[in-house]
């Protein structure tokens, strides 16, 4: 099964945004479940202040904070704008990456897509790579 196929099986299971309870509520091990909860919960807290957002908006917010990021990179590497203090710069860094996941979260939602999954399938992909070993096919053995 592909990632987004995976993902939207499990997120089927909780797709009611409007249910009295959380994913983990209704889990055998509620601990696995605690990113599908803030899924749900930031798309609770999404639609009651903002209504529904677009794909377009969310794809746009998730490149906004990715431009904060590259700002806060760039001006810690010029030493300038107070980035220079690397605790400055890693709060902002910070706060621009963990912007970026939120709104990437809100677009999986926004999808039928459960993020934990989708995260856990694509980095498990990623890592089964073997790039050194066959760098002419992207990784993979041809």
């Amino acid at each position: 099964m592909r990632p987004a196929e995976a993902a939207r099986a499990a997120f089927n299971r909780y797709a009611s945004l409007d249910a009295p309870l959380l994913p983990s509520h209704a889990a055998d091990n509620p601990d696995q479940l605690w990113l599908a909860d803030l899924q749900v919960e930031l798309a609770r807290w999404q639609h009651s202040n903002f209504g529904i957002a677009s794909d377009e908006q969310l794809a746009l917010g998730v490149c906004e904070e990715a431009g904060e990021l590259a700002h806060s990179v760039l001006k810690h590497s010029q030493r300038i704008r107070g980035l220079a203090d690397q605790d400055t710069y890693r709060e902002q860094a910070g706060d621009a990456i963990a912007d970026a996941v939120i709104y990437a979260m809100q677009l999986a939602t926004a999808l039928r897509l459960d993020f934990a999954v989708l995260l856990h399938e694509t980095a498990r992909k990623v890592m089964d790579r073997k790039w050194r070993e066959h760098p002419e096919h992207g990784g993979a053995a041809p």
